[in-house]
């Protein structure tokens, strides 16, 4: 949501989303509008709102807030941003970091005047809360300063709302001074930043990891999580898998000292190039064709018209038409 216009006795929400809507997201946000479109709001000046959800008529973004909460459970860092203990500047400070906007330059464009989007301290990228909170050089360079410090190793979130969904952590109450938990994070984007991964071993963590060039150790506990610890051990990506009943602090420590030997590294980043350069879905569709029984010849594609089909291919084109007839084909 962007900013919401008052003119003529007529409100207009302004929303910017931050990716393009699917086809089948457009239900979910016509919900949305009906939602925002459901409260009556009346201008009091240029910046101020009246709004029927607060007993007080003043416009509210925890109302709003928990007006979109999802109803599946999960619950956002709203302790985290509306504290009673802290400051209310403070508090909504929290949230506009979170939706990544710039009060003063967003205020200033909404009366028409020329703000340069540049960041003062790198004179680089724009302005936006994630560039000034993040990923600026100058603000990155005093981040791993920071942590240095007390010898932590942190991976940098994409965005400011991802750093606030990390303040959630369900059960986990005490960690460890010297642990980050992350709760949610796509292996796609981080693993390509790893030196090397220790992970469950499930089909596709250990494809993504493989994939990212990156040495692994797994630690199975179920289904074919030791199969795939035997495999990366097997082409000398990883140590020997450690089972979750057997994983201490000297099995980890002697894990990662195995990933780290550059001849390891050197091996996961020619195994990643062959995943690149692979078709993955000709090679699956090869590797069913050859389990066939030789006896079960596949149809062919087209009979000519005074062909028959022998009974083996018939079952086969009797079968393709059932199946085609719940969709119309």
């Amino acid at each position: 949501m962007d900013h919401i216009q008052y003119q003529n006795a007529v409100v207009t929400w302004v929303l910017n989303f931050i990716r393009h809507a699917q086809d089948w997201e457009l239900e979910s946000i016509s919900s949305f509008l009906d939602l925002l479109y459901s409260s009556s709001a009346k201008g009091y000046g240029s910046d101020k709102a009246c709004s029927r959800g607060s007993q007080q008529k003043a416009f509210q973004v925890k109302l709003y807030y928990k007006a979109l909460l999802p109803r599946t459970g999960l619950v956002g860092p709203w302790r985290k941003i509306w504290k009673p203990k802290v400051l209310r500047r403070v508090a909504f400070f929290v949230w506009t970091a979170a939706m990544n906007r710039i009060l003063t330059t967003n205020n200033l464009r909404k009366r028409r005047a020329i703000v340069l989007d540049w960041c003062y301290m790198c004179k680089k990228s724009g302005e936006s809360t994630s560039h000034l909170l993040l990923h600026c050089p100058v603000v990155r360079e005093l981040w791993n300063f920071i942590f240095s410090l007390f010898g932590f190793q942190w991976v940098m979130p994409e965005g400011v709302m991802e750093l606030l969904d990390c303040w959630w952590f369900g059960s986990v109450t005490e960690v460890p001074d010297n642990i980050f938990l992350l709760e949610e994070c796509p292996h796609d984007w981080l693993f390509p930043q790893c030196s090397a991964v220790v992970h469950h071993g499930g089909a596709g963590t250990t494809a993504t990891g493989l994939k990212a060039g990156c040495p692994t150790t797994i630690v199975p506990f179920f289904g074919d999580q030791f199969f795939w610890g035997d495999r990366v051990h097997q082409i000398g990506l990883g140590p020997t898998p450690i089972p979750i009943a057997q994983l201490s602090v000297e099995s980890l420590s002697n894990a990662i000292n195995f990933m780290l030997q550059p001849v390891v590294k050197s091996q996961a980043m020619e195994l990643a190039k062959l995943i690149e350069n692979e078709d993955g879905v000709a090679a699956a569709v090869d590797a069913f064709h050859r389990h066939l029984p030789p006896e079960l010849p596949l149809p062919i594609a087209s009979l000519e018209e005074d062909e028959q089909p022998n009974p083996i291919q018939w079952v086969f084109i009797q079968i393709g038409k059932w199946c085609c007839m719940s969709c119309g084909l």
